[in-house]
């Protein structure tokens, strides 16, 4: 009987140990948003995880870049396409960073050329 238990203890005690990965605060992948007005300006928010958690199996973004032409990102959400060209910031570190790292939290806002304004990545441990 005591030996059942010690036993029924430890796997209690078993079942609150987590790996390490898992430990410290972590929060679901970012529910992507995307929006453009009639101009076709507009902005996406989230993440490459939380486009992959969505329950519409085409939704996926990317972002792009190579040594021949301007970067771009595109997005399809909602069977909505999102998209825009970064010729100023072929260098920039947020872009290169976003070329690199999959878990980033990024903002991507462009205007009515479909020029990218504004390219923001957020890397936290909440979204890892």
């Amino acid at each position: 009987m005591r030996l059942g238990v010690v036993t029924a203890g430890a796997m209690l005690a078993a079942s609150f140990v987590t790996d390490d990965a898992e430990a410290g605060q972590h929060s679901a992948p970012v529910v992507p948003y995307c929006t453009k007005d009639a101009t076709g300006a507009g902005y996406c928010i989230g993440s490459l995880a939380g486009f992959v958690a969505t329950p519409n199996q085409v939704d996926w973004a990317g972002f792009y870049g190579d040594t021949t032409a301007a970067p771009y990102f595109y997005a399809t959400l909602n069977n909505v396409n999102y998209s825009c060209t970064s010729p100023s910031l072929t260098t920039d570190p947020v872009w290169t960073s976003l070329l690199t790292q999959g878990k980033l939290l990024f903002h991507v806002f462009w205007n009515a050329q479909g020029t990218c304004t504004t390219v923001r990545s957020i890397n936290s441990s909440l979204w890892q």
